[in-house]
């Protein structure tokens, strides 16, 4: 088994990593920098990678990205950035909220085996108390019947001392914990927790992973501010349905159901 060691843009040094058994299955791609680990591994994929169980990592991207296009900071080095490329074709098109699920459990599992209090905030933001750790954002490509590749990108603030950019809230583990973190160390704990989390989708396992997501949630009791289109109101959370709608439940009793962003938490 070998480690694909992308020094530059396109130079390719392989590594053996036989002797690195949490790789396990999957075919690790490394490069130093890249505009983003969610383009750089389209590009691979359609260059005829096969996109099943392919991780590009990198210690750098200049264009990373977070949903709906917001920019993601990051120094060069200090953070576990990558994108997994996966084949959930046992899943259809209806269902992809459940990926997005089982990769939010996925990373706080990991991050929780470290400390404890790592919540998921909807749709898939991991946090630490009322700070950002992690951003999740994955992209489909989708037939009429089946989910046919889903890329997944997965940036988490490690070794970051400080954050220089106009994001509200960003932490790292090191503003939590007061020592760095072997990224290779947190990569193949989330990989362990992925694989089982996927492998609870892949054999019909669908409500357990729907029960331990909304167990995760960030503010999950209790009431709390939300702001939308009209203005600011106070809500609890009461459900997520399977398509990813948040339900909430406001001081009136009202049942108020969202897609994303059309609500937000106000901090």
């Amino acid at each position: 088994m070998h480690l694909m060691l992308l020094t530059g843009r396109r130079n390719m040094i392989n590594i053996d990593v036989s002797d690195m058994e949490w790789y396990k299955d999957y075919r690790l791609k490394f490069m130093e920098e890249t505009d983003s680990t969610n383009a750089e591994i389209r590009r691979l994929v359609s260059a005829g990678e096969n996109g099943d169980k392919l991780l590009l990592w990198t210690g750098y991207q200049w264009a990373g990205r977070g949903q709906t296009g917001n920019s993601w900071e990051s120094e060069k080095g200090k953070n576990l950035l990558f994108t997994l490329c996966v084949k959930p074709c046992f899943m259809v098109p209806k269902e992809q909220f459940l990926l997005s699920e089982a990769v939010s459990l996925a990373v706080c599992k990991a991050l929780n085996k470290i400390t404890p209090g790592f919540t998921v905030k909807w749709p898939n933001d991991i946090y630490f108390a009322e700070k950002k750790i992690c951003g999740i954002l994955i992209e489909h490509v989708l037939t009429s019947s089946r989910i046919s590749q889903s890329y997944i990108g997965v940036g988490i603030n490690v070794n970051q001392r400080q954050f220089l950019s106009d994001a509200p809230n960003p932490v790292s583990l090191f503003q939590i914990m007061y020592q760095e973190m072997d990224l290779k160390s947190l990569l193949c704990a989330f990989l362990c927790c992925f694989d089982d989390c996927y492998a609870m989708l892949r054999h019909g396992e669908k409500e357990t992973i729907r029960i331990a997501y909304r167990e995760k949630l960030f503010r999950r009791e209790g009431m709390f501010t939300f702001r939308d289109k009209d203005g600011d109101f106070i809500a609890e959370i009461a459900d997520v349905l399977p398509d990813g709608q948040l339900v909430l439940t406001d001081q009136k009793g009202r049942v108020r159901c969202y897609m994303f962003k059309e609500v937000e938490y106000v901090l």
